[in-house]
């Protein structure tokens, strides 16, 4: 076991295989700083990532988000969210 959430694992494997990362990928991993992901990349992480877990992320609140795990967490909220409506 790695340790790593569901959402975080499949979040990971998400940048790995549409990203063309080769590097290792922490929930811990700085979107920008480690990834260098610019403004377009994270616009597009957040589309994939919506058509993945099927929810909607609000932008604001995904431009907050600087880590996998941020993320990660975000998606939880939001599907937490969705499953209480």
């Amino acid at each position: 076991m790695n340790g790593f959430t569901n959402t975080e694992a499949r979040l990971i494997f998400l940048i790995a295989k549409d990203f063309h990362i080769a590097a290792e990928i922490l929930p811990s991993t700085s979107l920008r700083g480690d990834l260098r992901m610019d403004s377009l990349d994270l616009v597009d992480l957040c589309v994939k990532a919506e058509d993945l877990f099927d929810i909607e992320i609000n932008d604001a609140e995904a431009t907050e988000a600087t880590s996998i795990a941020d993320l990660a967490r975000l998606i939880d909220h939001v599907l937490a969210e969705e499953a209480a409506a």
